[in-house]
């Protein structure tokens, strides 16, 4: 039996909805530490332009990719990244890993995320080091829509410190990796209250029976 029951979504789109930063998060700092890293980084003097930043030493991201890591045991999740000394390893603290996503998007995408939006990146993300050895994780969609695939946690958290990878650097070290078909077993439906990247199914939710009697049967 699992210890617990979780759900990623693997997906290239960077949606999602805002937190709210937390009181150990001091939002002036925040602001102060953003400006004066974009006023140093881009003097207004200096034509600079994001998308001539060199990314042919850095690892391709596709959905192809993505699953090839996990059936070689590496399930990775997305706003994992590492650029020029800045990263969103979950080893920092929450204040930390604000600034530093912050800078991050600014530096790669040429974007303003405010510190709510970052918070409430923070929040799910940080759920990846609560889970376990011997907990079960269901991916959606993957390998294809029409199919879902499960894993068991094999070592906790880890941040890839690889420097050919400059996203998805989020990993959670996977083992007895199996995939299903929806049609043999229940609807892609049963999902969709799970909408965020990392999702904790717990006991009480009214679709963890449907996915527990599963596991019993088909899984463990």
């Amino acid at each position: 039996m699992a210890n617990n029951i979780w759900l990623s979504r693997l997906t290239l789109e960077s949606g999602g909805k805002a937190g709210v930063c937390s009181l150990d998060v001091d939002r002036s700092r925040v602001k102060k530490e953003v400006k004066e890293y974009k006023e140093d980084v881009f003097p207004l003097e200096n034509d600079i332009l994001f998308e001539k930043i060199d990314m042919s030493d850095y690892q391709e991201i596709n959905y192809s990719i993505l699953i090839k890591e996990l059936y070689e045991g590496r399930l990775r999740q997305g706003w994992g990244w590492k650029f020029e000394g800045l990263s969103t390893d979950l080893s920092k603290n929450e204040e930390d890993w604000t600034i530093n996503f912050i800078k991050l998007h600014f530096r790669l995408f040429d974007k303003d995320v405010k510190c709510n939006r970052a918070c409430g990146r923070y929040k799910v993300l940080h759920q990846m080091k609560d889970m376990v050895k011997g907990d079960v994780i269901f991916i959606p969609r993957i390998p294809d829509y029409g199919s879902f695939s499960v894993a068991k946690v094999k070592t906790g958290y880890s941040f890839d410190s690889n420097e050919k990878w400059m996203s998805f650097c989020h990993i959670i070290d996977v083992d007895n990796i199996r995939s299903y078909k929806y049609e043999d077993h229940f609807e892609g439906k049963t999902f969709n209250p799970y909408r965020r990247a990392v999702n904790k199914i717990g006991t009480t939710h009214m679709n963890y029976p449907v996915l527990d009697e599963f596991l019993k049967e088909h899984y463990y």
